[in-house]
């Protein structure tokens, strides 16, 4: 059974049978300890499960033979002309495996995301996966997700530039900083220390 895949609850309990186990097990100090830490392994389980899944991709493209025409050619051969460039470089054979893999990938990101897993870490691991794609030239289409990428969260240095600037004449708090810029450095020290 996939790790990843959800548990169907036992016949006969419902989604309301669920949320009073939980606020029966969150009533206590124990309770709450419990479920907080469970839910600490498992995100720490499912990224080390993450990062052996772009492990085995790594070492998946670094098996895979990168041929290269100059490098496999004879020397008396390289001292003739080089034949005439094609209009498309040939399409390197696809690889389903590491197709499935990418895909895998990129599927374990959005169910991270979806769970409210670090929004950092879905973006590093869905640019790992586009890292790991064919370009669109080199066979002619991209491997796209299945699905359409959700907006990424914005950093909360990007939601600070975003806020509107502050009118001083409006703001209450402007006047009384100005009146501390003002004071002495001993009056200062008197009123923090």
């Amino acid at each position: 059974m996939n790790e990843l895949t959800l548990i169907t609850p036992p016949p006969g309990i419902s989604a309301a049978d669920y949320s009073m186990i939980e606020q029966a097990v969150m009533e206590t100090a124990r309770g709450r300890w419990f479920l907080l830490e469970y839910a600490r392994r498992q995100r720490a389980a499912e990224t080390q499960r993450l990062a052996d899944a772009v492990d085995r991709l790594e070492a998946l493209l670094a098996r895979a033979p990168q041929t290269e025409p100059a490098a496999e050619a004879p020397a008396e051969s390289q001292a003739e002309p080089p034949a005439p460039a094609q209009a498309e470089p040939p399409a390197p054979a696809r690889n389903d495996a590491s197709e499935a893999l990418v895909e895998r990938l990129v599927d374990i990101a959005w169910r991270l995301r979806e769970d409210g897993a670090d929004p950092a870490l879905c973006a590093e691991l869905e640019r790992e996966a586009a890292g790991l794609r064919p370009k669109a030239g080199a066979t002619g289409e991209a491997l796209a997700p299945k699905t359409a990428a959700p907006p990424l969260a914005t950093p909360p240095w990007e939601r600070a530039r975003e806020k509107p600037a502050i009118d001083p004449a409006q703001d209450p708090r402007v006047k009384a900083l100005a009146r501390l810029d003002g004071l002495p450095i001993v009056e200062k020290l008197d009123l923090f220390c």
